[in-house]
């Protein structure tokens, strides 16, 4: 066999910048003030362990100890100096734009078929103790957005901003810069994957106190440590409930929509997002056309025994702030309920682009008679949501309605988890019956491990679908995946707990192993040790057992994906040695 190569990282860097190229907030110039070390910023995470953190602002700090320990983590929410680019990097996507009922990339209808990732911008599903919201790794963001890339769904609908300690809303006008910074890391994966996002701003307040968490499911309680580890539930309890953003200024949840200062604040939340520059890419988040749209919130109003749906006036008011700061962003109304409850207000606004409802088992026919509603107002139509069913056919229904139907924009369902930092997937239960997230390239059910019965079904009939929607061959071959990426510094990995982080769309893996030869270099066998492994674990489970190895000898490993349609990756990084006690 040809010898694996080492590489520094299989995980995406940022951008190799020209020689003497400056960022702001530290005057550093590539190539000169950082001892002439190659200019890519990741700021630690996804170089070689122990490389001088030049980019940190303090070049006695090294990767893997001081900063990500070993593991591709968020080295910014430690450093002192960020480095962000003073002109914005180039995108290969342009500006999404409405003409009436239609969305347009430059001349050419811009349709879609593809998948929420909840867990975008933060992710509940990392297994950490006591359980929390935290920010993912870029390596995670970007594993996610290559997923939607290859799936060719052109969209990422993300969850809301929340309210919290460790959320983006802190305090009134008050923000959390870690959370804002994985965000910018999102986008900026969306960006480079080709990728268009919808934001939405806000959650929905929930009619219940049922909790739908792992840690207590279906339980009528008033505390629950997942969300809010220090104090106990209003009945605001939701991820990003806009009654927890009325809290913050001692007023009821029903201020939300009357109250002026309670407007303001929202208002002041919005400035800020759209007047922030984006500390990887260098584009303010109102020039960046990796932003398909801001939405005005999740499933406003919520069901008819949630409340009234949100005012049209309170909608364009919000729409036209939106517009003001951004007028070539794309504003969705977030009123759920479909046609019947959106607002002829907002209808009939010029600074409202999109509307939107969710299916759960509802007749496909409702997205005729939303799509057609819209479109004789003038306005795009995109299903923000659908699925939670086991049944293949009624999710094939949704999709064929939405192609079908040229008044319907594109549909998401719901919903993916990605590659996990520490090695497997993050999993998620939606909480009743046998849904579970969803994960490409669509494995078996575990019910065990939370993968459903319709995954390996659902996952390439999307992809399917999603090429007939954007006019493709839907015979379309998979692309070769990234190289996977060992996990080094573990001292739980061993040659029967090996674990690596995975590659998206990788079907299965080739394991290769090697022994320390004589001569000092590495000798490796003829062929893989092991063929067809899939990672399909939860976060951080062991992937592979090496049951050949013996005791006490030191072996080394590298790993490489295979697509669904057989195409290789190049080799992973070595790990090594590393031997069974």
């Amino acid at each position: 066999m040809v010898s694996p190569s080492p590489t520094a990282s299989s995980i995406w860097t940022r951008p190799t910048f020209p020689t003497g190229t400056t960022f702001v907030n530290s005057g550093s110039k590539c190539g000169v003030s950082n001892n002439g070390a190659a200019c890519n910023v990741d700021l630690c995470c996804g170089l070689p362990l122990n490389t001088p953190d030049y980019f940190c602002g303090n070049a006695a700090k090294h990767c893997g100890k001081d900063r990500c320990n070993g593991a591709f983590g968020s080295c910014w929410t430690n450093a002192t100096d960020i480095s962000t680019p003073t002109a914005p990097i180039p995108l290969s996507i342009g500006r999404i734009t409405r003409k009436g009922a239609m969305l347009y990339d430059g001349t050419k209808p811009f349709r879609f078929l593809s998948i929420n990732v909840p867990g975008f911008l933060l992710t509940e599903d990392r297994e950490i103790a006591p359980k929390v919201w935290v920010n993912p790794t870029s390596y995670e963001q970007n594993d996610a957005a290559l997923s939607i890339n290859v799936l060719e769904g052109r969209v990422i609908r993300t969850y809301t901003l929340g309210v919290g300690p460790q959320h983006h809303i802190t305090g009134i006008r008050a923000y959390n810069e870690a959370a804002f910074r994985a965000m910018d890391e999102a986008i900026a994966a969306a960006g480079r994957n080709g990728v268009r996002v919808i934001i939405p701003l806000i959650n929905s307040k929930l009619s219940v106190l049922m909790v739908i968490c792992e840690d207590c499911l279906f339980k009528m309680i008033m505390f629950c440590p997942d969300h809010f580890p220090s104090q106990p539930i209003s009945p605001n309890w939701l991820y990003g409930d806009y009654g927890r953003f009325t809290e913050l200024y001692g007023l009821p949840l029903n201020s939300f929509f009357n109250s002026t200062v309670v407007r303001d604040g929202f208002k002041h939340l919005i400035t800020f997002l759209l007047t922030r520059t984006n500390t990887v890419t260098g584009w303010k988040y109102a020039d960046d056309p990796t932003i398909l749209a801001i939405e005005t919130g999740n499933e406003l109003g919520g069901r008819e025994a949630d409340g009234p749906a949100p005012p049209g006036e309170w909608t364009v008011d919000i729409a036209q702030h939106i517009k003001s700061l951004a007028p070539n962003v794309l504003v969705m109304d977030a009123t759920f309920g479909g046609n019947a409850r959106w607002n002829a207000t907002a209808l009939a606004s010029p600074y409202v682009d999109i509307f939107t409802s969710h299916l759960y088992g509802e007749d496909p026919n409702l997205i005729n008679t939303d799509g057609n509603v819209a479109a004789r107002n003038n306005k795009a139509y995109i299903v923000g949501e659908f699925g939670l069913t086991e049944t293949i056919s009624r999710y094939t229904a949704y999709m064929n309605t939405i192609i079908a139907n040229t008044n319907v924009t594109g549909g998401l369902t719901w919903s993916l988890r990605y590659h996990a930092r520490d090695g497997g997937f993050y999993t998620h239960s939606e909480g009743y019956g046998n849904f579970y997230s969803y994960h490409v390239p669509g494995f078996p059910a575990n019910f065990t491990n939370q993968w459903g019965t319709e995954e390996a079904s659902i996952i390439p009939t999307l992809r399917s679908k999603a090429l007939q929607i954007t006019g493709q061959s839907t015979s379309k071959a998979y692309p070769a995946p990234p190289a996977p990426q060992m996990i080094q510094g573990d001292a739980t990995i061993t040659p029967r707990n090996l674990r690596w982080r995975g590659s998206a769309w990788g079907a299965s893996y080739n394991i290769y192993r090697g022994t320390r030869a004589s001569n000092g270099s590495i000798s490796w066998g003829s062929s893989p040790i092991a063929t067809g492994v899939k990672d399909n674990v939860r976060f951080g489970r062991r992937i592979y057992t090496d049951t050949s190895a013996v005791r006490g000898t030191q072996y080394y490993y590298s790993v490489r994906a295979v697509s669904v349609s057989g195409g290789l990756s190049t080799y992973s990084d070595i790990l090594g040695p590393v031997r069974e006690p």
